[in-house]
């Protein structure tokens, strides 16, 4: 089997999850097919892109347009189409597997002009709902669909997609984090609690619920000021200035830290390890006609790999690395009051959060080590059995309440 990939972009020019995720997703199936067995074309828009070696085959397709032609040409590119086809006269794939729905139309495109099935890959919000009627079109053509969740592929599959045509591939913690000491979480000590939240301050990323998280702790304020916790927020972005003024207001001063870009990765894992719990309780929902939520969120499991218990809301794809009161906590969304009263709970007692980090750390190293993503991959290539096949799965998520805004 040989595999062709489309990017929207890619881990020589952005550093994110999409990102990293199609660069695991290409390492890994390569390693099932052969590294002669996988090509992949991304986008080369600035002197940021650095090439470097990868197990699968990389050609870059300079992009060179400004302004409104630049969105057009990032999604329908003259470049990346006369480019797949050249390549796939010689390289005569039997899949072409694109990694973002925007990319969709063309994947179709190519599928029609070359006679093989394409494959789209869906991460959340942008096959939620809404989608415009191209990409919609396109998606719907599309031979399979590689979700990145359980709850991706429901949402899905309430919107009319069959769901016998849906793989779940999760997400990959990078290697390494199995020979990482974990935190050694005390069981007796008294002092406030350390929450940590990591993630961008973007004003349209507002559902991740920093503003939640300070809603609770002024409660807690309120009842047991001598249990208020210290809540670190990582992360850069404009949304930081709204959340100063929270901060403010709530005379929170002295228990909120603002930190910005952090350096290196080791800087990010003594984070982890200076907090007690990893807290990112974010919404879903459709606001000002735009949906919003976690496709999935890598660092619950990168907290986890740590010994580092996570709280989130019961929604989006934490549900599908959380099992609430196992290894980690889920609590009704938007729920700000049951939110405050499990920071009180923990703080009271020490002993669970110690168990639940190590119930973390075991999930995030069996359940999404590289080797069960490898099963996973091996399952929707078609070449094996996944680890959800030997493992219990996920509870069923009942998206029914939102199947009527969706269609």
């Amino acid at each position: 089997m040989r595999l062709l990939c489309l990017q929207q972009s890619s881990i020589f020019e952005t550093y994110g999850g999409i990102e990293y995720y199609l660069h695991d997703f290409l390492s890994i199936t390569s390693e099932i097919l052969g590294p002669s067995s996988v090509v992949s074309f991304v986008p080369k828009r600035s002197e940021n892109f650095k090439l470097t070696q990868t197990t699968y085959e990389v050609f870059p397709i300079e992009y060179k347009s400004q302004g409104l032609l630049k969105k057009l040409e990032n999604r329908l590119s003259p470049a990346l189409l006369q480019a797949a086809i050249k390549k796939a006269k010689e390289f005569r794939p039997d899949i072409i597997v694109v990694g973002h729905i925007s990319l969709a139309p063309i994947g179709l495109t190519l599928s029609k002009i070359l006679g093989i099935p394409f494959w789209t890959i869906a991460y959340g919000l942008e096959v939620w709902g809404g989608t415009n009627l191209a990409d919609e079109f396109a998606l719907r053509g599309s031979q399979k669909i590689i979700s990145i969740s359980h709850w991706t592929k429901n949402i899905l599959v309430a919107r009319g997609f069959r769901e016998s045509l849906i793989e779940v591939v999760h997400p990959c913690l990078q290697p390494g984090f199995e020979n990482k000491s974990p935190k050694t979480h005390s069981q007796t000590e008294k002092r406030p609690l350390h929450l940590l939240t990591v993630s961008r301050l973007d004003p349209q990323e507002r559902y991740k619920g920093h503003d939640h998280v300070l809603s609770a702790m002024g409660l807690i304020k309120q009842l047991r000021s001598e249990a208020l916790p210290h809540y670190t927020i990582q992360g850069h972005g404009a949304d930081r200035a709204r959340l100063e003024q929270l901060v403010f207001y709530g005379g929170l001063q002295d228990h909120v830290t603002f930190l910005d870009k952090l350096s290196c990765r080791e800087e990010l894992d003594e984070l982890y390890r200076s907090c007690d719990v990893f807290i990112i309780p974010s919404q879903f929902g459709c606001w000002d006609g735009r949906w919003r939520g976690e496709g999935f969120g890598i660092v619950y499991v990168e907290a986890g790999a740590l010994g580092i218990p996570s709280i989130a809301y019961d929604c989006g794809g934490v549900t599908d690395i959380i099992t609430s009161g196992k290894d980690g906590i889920l609590v009704k969304q938007n729920d700000i009051e049951a939110l405050s009263h499990t920071l009180l709970e923990l703080h009271d007692h020490r002993e669970r959060i110690s168990e639940l980090g190590k119930n973390a750390r075991e999930t995030a190293l069996t359940r999404f080590s590289r080797i069960a993503i490898k099963s996973e991959i091996e399952k929707a290539l078609g070449s094996g059995q996944s680890i959800s096949e030997v493992r219990p799965s996920p509870n069923p998520i009942d998206v029914s309440h939102i199947v009527d805004s969706i269609s």
